[in-house]
């Protein structure tokens, strides 16, 4: 199965009837965990937030490893769309190897930040 380019592709309603185009359709798309399963309260406990450069979207994930805000993933599964909330029911996944979301920092260093004498 091909990857589907972007997230914002999977959301397109060209016709504009409310729905996504490609609802019930299989897919493929990449992106990265947002929000992980334990952080979204208000939905099922398996359900992440998938994020790319154009959109997001919520994943329903099946039993497996475990998922943590900013892994980078890619999915397999049926577009869905219930009670207004699409997302992508999946089969497969697999978490995928990416630098850090953020350039990571540590303590200030000594000498940047001299007090100038009054």
């Amino acid at each position: 199965m091909r990857l589907t380019p972007m997230i914002s592709a999977i959301l397109a309603d060209g016709n504009g009837d409310g729905t996504p185009d490609r609802l019930g359709d299989t897919l493929a798309v990449s992106g990265r965990v947002t929000a992980a399963p334990a952080q979204l309260s208000h939905v099922r406990s398996n359900v992440a937030t998938l994020q790319d450069d154009t959109d997001g979207i919520h994943a329903r994930l099946p039993d497996g490893p475990l998922v943590s805000r900013g892994d980078s993933l890619i999915v397999r599964g049926r577009l869905l769309q219930e009670r207004g909330l699409t997302a992508i029911d999946v089969t497969q996944y697999r978490i995928v190897p990416s630098p850090p979301p953020h350039p990571e920092t540590g303590p200030p260093h000594r000498g940047h930040h001299r007090r100038r004498p009054l």
